[in-house]
């Protein structure tokens, strides 16, 4: 099944997952880039501000359109309980052009279930399979082996 992962990741955790994946799954992978990059002190308050008010920022035009992909695999952190809102802007955006879709985050804690809610009720989207790591599984390596284990799943 061609496969795209959209990855958008402020401190690199989800860019790892999302470089994994895309490797075990040989996808291509898109790095959603901020027009306005959330960095330093000023970009975690403004990320903060930025999932709080549902805002939907600005990023770089995608070099991969979804529209070519029988599957569509999200990969973001969580900001306040929300997608980070570069990834927002891209399921506004590009959303309806996904055909399947799966959600991966990653956070400090289990919010899954909320994100998902979420994005499904803001833009209407229908997610085959939603996944939550921590940042704390990521960093200690379990998660390569949970993947194994789902890839039967996928």
């Amino acid at each position: 099944m061609k496969t795209l992962i959209v990855c958008y990741s402020r401190t690199g955790n989800a860019k790892s997952l999302a470089t994994v994946l895309s490797s075990a799954m040989h996808a291509d992978l898109e790095d959603l880039t901020d027009v306005h990059p959330f960095t330093g002190l000023f970009g975690v308050v403004r990320a903060g501000f930025c999932a709080v008010r549902k805002a939907l920022p600005n990023f770089c035009p995608p070099r991969y359109q979804p529209r070519d992909y029988e599957r569509v695999i999200i990969v973001t952190p969580v900001w306040a309980g929300r997608a980070a809102a570069p990834m927002r802007s891209y399921l506004d955006q590009y959303g309806d052009m996904c055909k399947k879709l799966m959600l991966f985050t990653v956070s400090k804690g289990p919010s899954i279930d909320q994100v998902r809610d979420e994005l499904q009720t803001t833009f209407g989207l229908s997610f085959e399979n939603a996944v939550g790591f921590t940042n704390k599984e990521l960093k200690s390596g379990t998660v390569i082996n949970q993947l194994k284990s789902m890839s039967g799943q996928m």
